[in-house]
């Protein structure tokens, strides 16, 4: 029972709740507050927020042999003047333990009991009804721990630990762990995060990968443990859950294979593809490689000149003896180091460095027949054959047309020779640059003034020193494949990392599929089978995979419209993808509206209609004012975020003007020279090489109050309904409607509790969920 003594007395009841049929899916545990009933003539806070602010996180967890121990210290805050009591609840992960559970007052640390799960149930179903906030839905379905607390001083923080135990799942050989962090930013506002993760396995660790956060990775030598840390301030982003995964394989190329998939639709796969790290010298493969510099008159600004060439003779030190090499100058015309390919021993490195130490800025820019002078170096061998090529300007001399140096470059290419092009500075055709990259298996890449071209030129030249498996090929075993990215398979480098995504649509479920890898690897041509691994029909889990496969597309389609000119399907195509998965591209921005504004269609956006969708064909004209500027959006009732309102609140004030997505009119021809050129280029390039679905999010923070995603959706807030992106009005789905915080919403919650983490977004919501269509309305 409750204490009933002064604020300074201590007590608290824990329980454990174990629900049946627990969901995949996690909240960040949280604090429901409430008065203080039982303390002397306690004042009473005006209002309380659904759950209290958690100021900071930290996690500590070790994993060994897939058994994962998660300690956990949260640290939450009241800000009110009241003393408060208020409800705990944590998310258990399936299958974990609380091993134990602390709450600090003070300097003392207590301890507490376990009681019965009907209690606790009792317990959470009892404020899911009574405080009638969607966002406490987020917790329905889910393994709880929970905990009474009291009391919560004015002005003071309060800080809680946790412990608890589980055994990692492991899928088609990869292991995933997950921590819950963004699932409940609909009721609490989240701090500062901090983790660290201290992996052990019994065979080397394998592509470990975050899909969620920035991750540092530092792995033992030997490769069997690694630590994992990350930090964040959530408020600067919209939270999510902290998720990683990794392999444990000995093979020379660990494989790791991540499928989702909802029913009667295609599915999304990420294939992750790494080589061991201890490699004798015999087993790298021998390489050409032909360095290809501008010496034109511009390299003298800047200091470019000597930070290329500082770039370049790290590359010539960084060659292995049985690689074969050549440097080429070129400004009005081309001067070769030699006539043909030399070897790398210590004599030919010295002659390299001597080239290049030796060279000087003068003359104008002949970049075609510098790239025919260093694709004609190539033999038709087998080996690895890499040509670097360094610009600081634009074509002046000799061919001078983009089109015809692509189309010479492409007759010329001799084999796999593969094209590297960076451009230094902003006055560089990207245009040109990357299409000569994409058309002859490599990447462009650019070197702004204010960054470091040697750093960057030489971080390049020591990841493409120890090519291990080239020329690669992968057979999918029968599994139909569709838009996987990259298009082109690159050579795997020592330390480096091959990533696929894509999709596939089988009709049924694929069992023990067996993948084949083959390369050459020195020079013979070898093949690595991946057996047991499965593509299923229907699977919630990596939710993220369908908006990290939408960025890559729309990575992809930028490019060709950038490279080829704008085409109105490309266009749509990426109208499409930027709306259903909120993802920022030309022809989707995010409008501040201020109420009242006219579009052209004559709609009027006020306040209790703030998102409009208009056609990019036509696009909007605006009567006021248009800004790009963040706001935040409030129920009338002052609790929660827009859609959270009490019972009967009507749709959320607007506080300012809200940003909303709208399809933007066609724009002018996409520059191809200059620094938005430049960046466009290195964003786009970013986006097809893209891991984290997240990275568009500093981008999209001025949506956050229109726009959110949910469990691999994303929902716009439209008229003061939150609607699924899927939905299309028209659509002859079966529809159910259902009035918020009803029976019957309780009754559909239960079967299908799926749908919690969708209604918790407000008390008006439209999703459309396994080909039904689900309509929430607030209640009268």
């Amino acid at each position: 029972m409750r204490c009933r003594q002064i604020a300074a007395c201590i007590f608290f009841n824990v329980l454990i709740f174990l629900s049946l049929n627990a969901g995949l899916t996690y909240a960040q545990g949280i604090i429901v507050p409430r008065p203080c009933e039982t303390c002397p003539r306690p004042p009473r806070p005006a209002q309380l927020p659904p759950a209290l602010p958690v100021k900071s996180i930290k996690l500590d967890t070790k994993i060994n042999a897939q058994v994962a121990t998660t300690h956990v210290e949260q640290i939450f805050r009241n800000d009110s003047d009241a003393t408060l009591e208020g409800t705990y609840f944590f998310p258990i992960p399936e299958t974990a333990s609380v091993s134990e559970f602390a709450i600090w007052d003070g300097d003392r640390r207590l301890v507490g009991e376990v009681r019965s799960r009907e209690e606790a149930r009792r317990i959470y179903d009892e404020i899911v009804r009574k405080q009638r906030d969607p966002g406490l839905l987020e917790y329905a379905g889910k393994d709880l721990f929970q905990a009474s607390i009291f009391p919560i001083p004015p002005r003071s923080d309060k800080k809680l630990e946790l412990t608890y135990t589980q055994v990692l799942k492991a899928q088609s050989g990869t292991v995933s762990y997950r921590y819950p962090l963004g699932t409940n930013h609909n009721l609490a506002s989240i701090g500062r995060v901090s983790g660290a993760l201290e992996i052990e396995g019994n065979k080397p660790l394998r592509n470990i990968y975050s899909p969620s956060h920035a991750v540092d990775v530092r792995p033992s030598q030997g490769g069997q443990r690694a630590r994992v840390s990350f930090e964040t301030v959530a408020a600067a982003r919209e939270p999510q859950d902290f998720q990683l995964f990794y392999t444990l394989s000995s093979d020379d190329f660990g494989m790791s294979l991540l499928t989702h998939r909802e029913p009667g639709k295609d599915g999304y796969f990420l294939l992750m593809i790494s080589p061991k790290d201890n490699w004798a010298e015999s087993e790298y493969t021998a390489k050409d490689i032909v360095f290809v510099i501008d010496t034109s008159g511009s390299m003298a600004e800047e200091g470019k000149m000597e930070k290329a060439r500082a770039a370049m003779l790290f590359g010539v030190k960084t060659l292995r003896p049985d690689d074969r090499f050549n440097v080429i100058s070129f400004a009005g015309e081309e001067r070769l180091m030699e006539g043909s390919l030399i070897q790398a021993d210590e004599r030919g490195r010295a002659r390299g460095i001597e080239f290049v130490g030796k060279l000087q800025p003068t003359g104008g820019t002949n970049i075609n027949g510098a790239l025919q002078a260093g694709l004609k170096q190539f033999d038709t061998s087998d080996r690895p054959k890499m040509l670097v090529f360094m610009t600081d300007g634009l074509p002046t001399v000799g061919v001078t047309n983009p089109q015809r140096i692509v189309e010479n470059a492409r007759a010329a290419r001799a084999g796999n020779t593969r094209l590297f092009t960076f451009g230094v500075g902003y006055d560089v055709n990207t245009a040109l640059l990357d299409k000569l990259a994409s058309e002859n298996g490599g990447t462009s890449d650019y070197v702004e003034p204010k960054e470091d071209l040697e750093l960057k030129v030489s971080n390049f030249f020591a990841k493409v020193s120890y090519p291990v498996l080239t020329d690669l090929a992968l057979d999918m075993g029968g599994v139909e494949t569709d838009l996987v990215y990259p298009r082109a398979l690159p050579d795997l480098f020592r330390g480096a990392q091959v990533t696929l995504i894509g999709r596939y649509r089988n009709a049924g479920d694929l069992r023990d599929v067996s993948l084949r890898l083959s390369g050459r690897s020195t020079r013979e041509r070898r093949s690595f089978a991946y057996e047991n691994l499965r593509f299923p029909s229907n699977s919630d889990e990596n939710d993220f995979l369908p908006r990290l496969w939408a960025t890559r597309r729309v990575g992809w389609l930028m490019e060709q419209i950038r490279s080829n000119g704008e085409a109105r399907e490309l266009r749509d195509e990426v109208v499409d993808l930027g709306t259903r998965y909120g993802i920022v591209t030309p022809y989707t921005s995010y409008l501040a509206l201020e109420p009242g504004t006219v579009v052209t269609d004559g709609r009027t956006i006020t306040s209790d209609s703030s998102l409009q969708t208009v056609s990019p064909r036509n696009g909007p004209v605006l009567s006021r004012q248009a800004r790009n500027l963040p706001s935040r959006t409030k129920s009338r009732s002052g609790v929660g975020g827009a859609g959270g309102g009490a019972p009967g609140a009507s749709a959320p004030v607007i506080e300012s003007a809200p940003p909303i997505p709208m399809a933007t009119p066609a724009p002018a021809p996409m520059p191809t020279t200059g620094a938005a050129a430049v960046k466009d280029s290195k964003r786009e390039r970013a986006r097809q090489e893209s891991l984290r679905a997240d990275e568009d999010d500093e981008a999209m923070k001025v949506a956050s109050g229109v726009m959110r995603k949910v469990a691999g959706k994303t929902f716009y807030l439209r008229d003061g309904v939150w609607t699924d992106a899927d939905f299309k009005a028209g659509a002859s789905l079966p529809e159910t409607t259902l009035v918020f915080g009803s029976d019957a919403y309780f009754e559909l919650l239960k079967r299908e509790r799926k749908l919690a983490e969708f209604f918790a977004l407000g008390e008006r919501v439209v999703v459309v969920y396994k080909g039904h269509v689900y309509r929430v309305n607030a209640a009268p």
